[in-house]
């Protein structure tokens, strides 16, 4: 699990003194919590703790953990926007696992099988991109939830998906990298 600490001006992605706070928002970029609520609790504690005004999670709330549908409800008790991840995406039966190793497979079928109805419905409406007025959120790439995106030359055939929403920051997860 990764988490960005992004506050938002004109110009996005650069840091703030607090004198400067009261114009800016912070936004806590959260992704691929694979329901490890250990490492969610500790993460949401450091976001209280960096006082963000928003928390956005990029997917994967769900996949080779324990705790699928506490992590949820924490996300949903929270009200905090999220994108489908690609494990969220097969936990919830909108795809299969096609291209899952044995152990992602093992772990998508038992949280199918783990999940309440209510998460399931939860994952199921989960959009693929969101648009904030500062940036976008996506899981893979802009485009695809399950495609990952490594270095720049995977990144520039997306550039006109991001420009054609006037947009100029996209955050994505999926990788298990940050950046």
């Amino acid at each position: 699990m990764r988490l960005w600490w992004v506050p938002v001006l004109a110009r996005a992605g650069v840091r703030i003194d607090q004198s400067e706070r009261s114009t800016s928002l912070v936004y806590a970029i959260v992704s691929d919590l694979h329901a490890n609520l250990e490492a969610l609790n500790r993460v949401l504690d450091k976001i209280e703790e960096l006082k963000a005004d928003h928390i956005v999670c990029l997917g994967d709330v769900v996949g080779y953990n324990a705790n699928p549908n506490e992590c949820i409800d924490l996300m949903r008790e929270l009200d905090v926007p999220t994108v489908c991840g690609n494990h969220d995406a097969v936990a919830c039966g909108l795809v299969d696992p096609y291209g899952f190793n044995p152990v992602a497979l093992k772990a998508a079928l038992w949280t199918r099988d783990t999940l309440r109805a209510d998460n399931i419905q939860w994952l199921k409406d989960l959009p693929d991109v969101i648009e904030f007025q500062e940036f976008l959120a996506v899981h893979g790439s802009p485009t695809d939830r399950d495609n990952y995106l490594f270095t720049w030359e995977e990144v520039v055939p997306h550039i006109e998906f991001i420009e054609e929403r006037d947009q100029n920051l996209c955050f994505f997860g999926h990788t298990h990298y940050p950046g």
